[in-house]
């Protein structure tokens, strides 16, 4: 059983609260059996996996490419990976994300000379943070550091709520969503009752959220629609200082075999103006979630 939402209209809003997921996968004997990311992550309290496929393009929203240059950065473009995840009661974790051959390739023949570099097949992130990155033939290429996301909070919600592990995979509990709107009321938002379970959580101010393409710090105003029966984020937008909309996400979930809902697709269209010649650049981005496995250890 599928569920699908959209947002038929605009919400002047309040901020994505789904936990991003990462894209992993488990390490196997290709790795160098010398360096440490090429030896098995041992279990952790939590173990994730499932396949990631991500199909994206760009068009001019305000009129069509004029430039060679437009045209190849409107090239679609698809990706899909292999992941899993270890994570530990210290909130650390241990992840590794192996490219495969995407299901759904695009039409579109992609005539930029191919990179004569080594490529990334396989990388790997140990709980310190390093991340060991691995050629198509298995050989070590570098090591860099990765910014890792701390789970303590989930971790420490287990011994209350068993259900937590949603959270990890973008579903929450109701009673996470209850805590999610009063605190969001504490804070100032507006919480509004839309119909069929549905309601709209909307910032009571902007906040800054990153820097634009100039280094200047940017203000947003964020609204999520939440079921909190169901206990998911059903679509999140994003808008400027200027009220224009900047972002718009929805997500689709199914039912897993436990009758629990889970991620199956991301849709997300973002709207940005183009520093070097000012045009207006819509980025369409979809990512479908297949063989996703979590469980408690």
């Amino acid at each position: 059983m599928s569920h699908f939402f959209s947002l038929t209209r605009r919400l002047p809003v309040v901020g994505a609260a789904v936990t991003g997921l990462f894209f992993l996968q488990a390490c196997s004997t290709d790795f160098l059996a010398s360096d440490p990311g090429g030896t098995a992550p041992e279990a952790g309290v939590i173990s994730m996996s499932y396949e990631a496929e991500m199909y994206t393009y760009r068009t001019l929203g305000d009129g069509a490419a004029t430039s060679d240059l437009e045209k190849i950065r409107g090239m679609a473009k698809s990706a899909r990976s292999q992941i899993s995840v270890q994570i530990y009661k210290d909130g650390t974790s241990d992840w590794t994300m192996e490219k495969l051959t995407p299901k759904h390739n695009t039409t579109i023949v992609d005539q930029t000379p191919p990179n004569p570099m080594p490529q990334t097949q396989k990388t790997r992130v140990l709980r310190d943070g390093t991340g060991y990155f691995y050629g198509r033939d298995g050989k070590l290429l570098h090591t860099d550091p990765v910014p890792t996301q701390s789970f303590l909070p989930i971790i420490g919600q287990f011994d209350s709520d068993p259900t937590a592990i949603n959270s990890v995979l973008g579903a929450k509990s109701k009673e996470q969503v209850d805590q999610m709107v009063s605190r969001a009321k504490l804070g100032g938002a507006i919480v509004q009752d839309l119909g069929n379970g549905n309601i709209s959580i909307r910032s009571a101010a902007a906040s800054h959220a990153g820097q634009n393409a100039r280094g200047e710090a940017s203000k947003y105003k964020q609204v999520d629609v939440v079921n909190p029966g169901l206990g998911v984020v059903l679509g999140s937008s994003l808008y400027d200082e200027a009220d224009g909309l900047v972002s718009q996400t929805f997500y689709r979930y199914k039912e897993n075999t436990d009758k629990k809902l889970m991620p199956e697709a991301i849709y997300m269209k973002a709207w940005a103006k183009d520093a070097k010649t000012g045009k207006v650049v819509e980025t369409v981005t979809t990512t479908q979630f297949d063989n996703l496995i979590a469980k408690v250890n």
